[in-house]
């Protein structure tokens, strides 16, 4: 198993620029392998990326075809992120792929970032293996990031856009919009997702100055709830088919921005039977995820429920909130803690009916916060009585199990940082 790839390595860089300089010029060096790939759907936004990079590739795979698929972060293997024509990527193939391209860096004594080695490995692969399709989601922003080095992908999807990353990306929706319109190219169509108002504006003043034509959101589509189940619409289609396999009303959304894209490549193609197979089949680790196998699933008792969510930011935060005010009321337990650049009130604020807030450490994360670090930065009085501190998952786990022994049922919810659910994961998988 590869944890993290032998290279590049993390903070290798000496400098931070962003830019697509470096990577262009690796890939040139490679003979262009981003030319040679299938071609691409490619994915940016805040929030659903990975939801709508997963209902993309489970509905063009019911459709029979092969797509390759690039994402970020993984939760417990490296080798999540590439996917080739349906399978995660192989350890040998992929230190081999990275040694091709180490040679070729400290040949031309470029300077490389983690996530550009990894993305000029995966366009290598995508170059080589078959396929139909490639699935391709952004790391961070869109206009300055690694991926965006595509002359014209098959079609573009922006997912909702929300606060993130301000110090990169910009201190406004605005600004942040514009950032992630960079994948956007002028004879290639894009789908919006619902967003805000401002963002919205920012998006179609983008695509306008452009030429893109833009596939929006209540506007060319539109996703309902309708008596349980999920009716989707645009100028050429209305069905009725059974929800998403991802819990909440926010993969509705998800799911629709992806059947909206799917469909406007391959038309009448996707049927209603493939979408509805596609949607359900769905799978993306980690988002509001119910544990049902592992070693915390084995020690707890059965009545218990435990939940992964990798929500990381305020809109995270408000869909995570929303969802638990529709479930039943049971005892509800959140394990919590952030990344040093997350702010910790807003995302709690959202969080409501806590039994505890058990704050702990991030193992896999070196700028994460310190369970005993998130207590003195609660504002709100009420929260702050209920905070308890640990230092692993392990430790809060055994802490709930002694907290008010009296209830039968409880609900444990670990959420505030992806490194954080992929902590729950590595000990879950541990062996009893």
């Amino acid at each position: 198993m590869v944890w993290l790839p032998h290279w590049p390595r993390i903070g290798e860089m000496t400098s931070i620029k962003l830019g697509l300089d470096r990577i262009k010029t690796l890939l040139q060096l490679l003979d262009n392998p981003e030319k040679k790939m299938p071609p691409a759907i490619h994915i940016a936004g805040t929030n659903g990326k990975g939801s709508t990079t997963a209902f993309v590739r489970s509905i063009l795979e019911q459709a029979g075809l092969k797509a390759h698929v690039f994402t970020s972060p993984h939760l417990e293997r490296f080798n999540e992120r590439i996917v080739l024509a349906g399978r995660e990527i192989q350890d040998d193939y992929l230190f081999s792929l990275l040694e091709e391209c180490r040679l070729v860096v400290e040949k031309n004594s470029l300077e490389i970032s983690f996530f550009e080695g990894i993305t000029v490995a995966a366009f290598l692969a995508f170059s080589r293996i078959e396929a139909d399709v490639v699935v391709l989601e952004t790391g961070m922003g869109g206009r300055l990031d690694a991926t965006n080095v595509l002359d014209r992908p098959l079609i573009t999807i922006i997912t909702p856009i929300s606060y993130d990353h301000t110090n990169v990306l910009g201190e406004s929706l605005t600004e942040i919009a514009i950032e992630k319109c960079g994948i956007m190219r002028q004879l290639s169509p894009c789908v919006v997702s619902m967003q805000t108002d401002e963002a919205a504006y920012a998006i179609e003043k983008f695509a306008e100055n452009l030429g893109t034509l833009l596939i929006r959101y209540e506007y060319d589509y539109g996703v309902f709830l309708e008596d349980g189940k999920m009716r989707y619409k645009d100028h050429n289609l209305d069905i009725l088919i059974d929800p998403p396999s991802l819990p909440g009303y926010h993969q509705f959304v998800n799911a629709a921005a992806s059947i909206a894209a799917v469909r406007a490549v391959y038309g009448a193609r996707i049927t209603k039977d493939i979408i509805e197979q596609g949607v359900k089949k769905a799978f993306w680790k980690g988002r509001l995820q119910k544990i049902t196998s592992g070693l915390i699933y084995k020690k707890i008792p059965e009545e218990w429920e435990v939940w992964l969510d990798c929500a990381h930011n305020e809109s995270g935060a408000q869909t995570l909130g929303a969802w638990l005010r529709d479930l039943p009321d049971i005892p509800t337990y959140l394990i919590f803690s952030m990344t040093r650049n997350r702010d910790v009130n807003k995302f709690l604020s959202h969080i409501d009916n806590l039994k505890r807030i058990i704050c702990s450490d991030i193992s896999s994360e070196p700028l994460g916060y310190k369970g005993r670090q998130i207590p003195p930065l609660i504002e709100d009085e009420e929260k702050l009585k209920i905070c308890e501190v640990v230092t692993s998952i392990e430790e809060a786990i055994d802490l709930i199990s002694r907290i008010d022994p009296d209830l039968k049922k409880k609900r444990i919810i670990i959420a505030g940082s992806m490194y954080l659910v992929s902590d729950f994961f590595r000990y879950n998988s541990l062996s009893a």
